[in-house]
């Protein structure tokens, strides 16, 4: 197949990286692949495919191709009507992009509440839809779409990957910037502080695709900034522990690179963990947002390393069920079907263009 991916941004975020895998996998099944992206190939991963920059025009103009797949919300109108125009089927790829499940009720100006109602309205075109997860799909659905399959991610298990550790002082590792409050690092250093008063002895080691931020920081940490994936990789095999503290995912990816990596995990007990790993036996949870229950948890991982050692051999057999390399034939295999709906997706995308009532919000969000 003919396969182009549309990308809105570069950098090191797990969904772009998802994207990318996908293409580099693809790619080595023998699909024709490329990307189309607003800015230039990114530094911290490997690209296999060929990327061209497409600036303001990305998802206006399309190479001729098969399948078009585009993973954020304001590119679904002039997707749509480049792939009808084109003939190739437009996919949207949903990894559960904070803005659709927003409350538009919330928002404090009318940019952020006009922003959330077409993340929404781009849920519920006619084109086939793509997520990460049981509970991504059942939001989708909540809120008017249909046509929805779901496609775990995966872990690259050849770069995250055990290695040895000599730690002499436990070393405790997070991933997120400080500003992104829904991945909880405020919490995480409000648990630690918690342990620090006990004189509990640990190191704290953080990295972030943002630079460290200018904030007076309650524990020292060993921070690393937008670091390439082997560097992550190795930064997850070297810690004794790995928490993470998000408040909201989709799906959850740093537990799992963590569990590929040998790393005991302790996270909050959200759905997209429950996908692929099972509480108290693959991960130490805890309810997110309760930093008294996540030091407890912190507590037992620190003080038993026999947990660790239990907790370690199940993440990597949880993380070993999905490898890339048990996903991808079920994604291509969706993309093969998707493609021989063609005409049907066609017929419907030109139903909807006929009823402006459907896609306003989309429309007048990206002509602005």
């Amino acid at each position: 197949m003919r396969i182009v991916y549309l990308l809105a941004a570069s950098y090191a975020r797990g969904g772009i990286k998802i994207c990318i895998e996908h293409c580099n996998r693809l790619a080595a099944l023998g699909h024709d692949v490329q990307i189309l992206g607003c800015h230039p190939e990114p530094d911290w991963i490997e690209v296999h495919v060929p990327w061209t920059v497409m600036g303001s025009r990305l998802g206006s103009e399309l190479p001729q191709c098969d399948i078009v797949v585009f993973s954020f919300y304001e590119q679904a109108y002039f997707t749509m009507q480049a792939a009808l125009e084109s003939g190739c089927v437009p996919v949207y790829f949903a990894q559960g992009d904070e803005v659709v499940f927003g409350d538009p009720a919330k928002a404090e100006e009318r940019k952020d509440r006009d922003s959330i109602l077409a993340a929404q309205a781009s849920v519920r075109m006619p084109y086939p839809l793509i997520t990460v997860s049981s509970a991504a799909a059942a939001r989708i659905e909540a809120l008017g779409g249909k046509d929805i399959s779901v496609i775990p991610n995966g872990i690259d298990r050849s770069v995250f990957k055990p290695h040895t550790r000599e730690n002499t002082v436990p070393r405790v590792f997070c991933v997120g910037a400080i500003r992104s409050l829904f991945k909880g690092i405020p919490d995480i250093f409000g648990a630690l502080m918690k342990l620090r008063s006990e004189e509990m002895e640990f190191s704290l080691v953080r990295a972030s695709a943002e630079p460290e931020e200018e904030v007076d920081l309650p524990l020292k940490e060993e921070f690393h900034h937008n670091p390439a994936q082997e560097m992550l990789a190795r930064l997850y095999a070297g810690a004794d522990i790995y928490v993470g503290a998000s408040s909201n995912e989709s799906f959850y990816l740093t537990p799992l690179e963590a569990m590929a990596c040998g790393t005991p995990v302790v996270c909050s007990d959200l759905p997209a963990v429950r996908e692929y790993a099972a509480p108290d036996r693959d991960f130490l949870p805890f309810p997110p947002g309760d930093v008294p229950a996540l030091a407890r948890q912190l507590r037992r991982a620190l003080r038993y390393p026999e947990l660790r050692r239990c907790l370690a051999d199940n993440g990597l057999d949880a993380a070993a069920k999905m490898d890339w390399d048990v996903i991808i034939p079920r994604y291509e295999e969706l993309l093969r079907t998707l493609w021989q709906r063609r005409e049907a997706v066609h017929e419907n995308l030109l139903r909807e263009l006929k009823n402006p009532t459907v896609h306003w919000q989309i429309e007048n969000r990206e002509l602005e």
